[in-house]
């Protein structure tokens, strides 16, 4: 585990800009959206709201990382949840998962290609977050 501290050489803007990297294009190419931070000089990345779920199908779509339902509580009951059911009884979730989970492994894996030199704190979370083995 790399371990920075402020003050240290570092390239802390770097980071960053891998941070904002991989979050924009999670949210572009797979409406996924990745909260960012960082924490002691590595990239920390979560995906607590991030893929789309049979509850709130709807909602990820055009929302994609909010923790707060932003459609009136009605849309939720009567179209949202039974809509993301359906979807999931035809295996539409399951695939859309498994192509998130492909695209966030992608632009991680690129980020750390395109920051060369702090690659190592980029994917500090890499192997624990997608459960690759890399």
């Amino acid at each position: 585990m790399t371990h920075h501290l402020w003050g240290d050489e570092f390239d802390w803007e770097g980071l960053d800009e891998a941070g904002n990297y991989l979050r924009k294009r999670c949210r572009q190419f797979a409406r996924m959206g990745v909260w960012i931070k960082e924490k002691y000089g590595s990239l920390r990345v979560s995906t607590t709201c991030a893929y789309f779920t049979e509850y709130d199908f709807i909602h990820h779509i055009f929302y994609p990382g909010y923790v707060y339902y932003q459609f009136p509580k009605w849309f939720r009951v009567w179209i949202d949840w039974p809509f993301g059911k359906v979807m999931k009884h035809l295996g539409v979730v399951w695939l859309l998962q498994r192509y998130q989970h492909a695209v966030l492994k992608f632009f991680w894996k690129r980020a750390a290609k395109k920051w060369p030199h702090i690659s190592d704190e980029i994917l500090d979370e890499y192997k624990w977050e997608t459960g690759d083995g890399e």
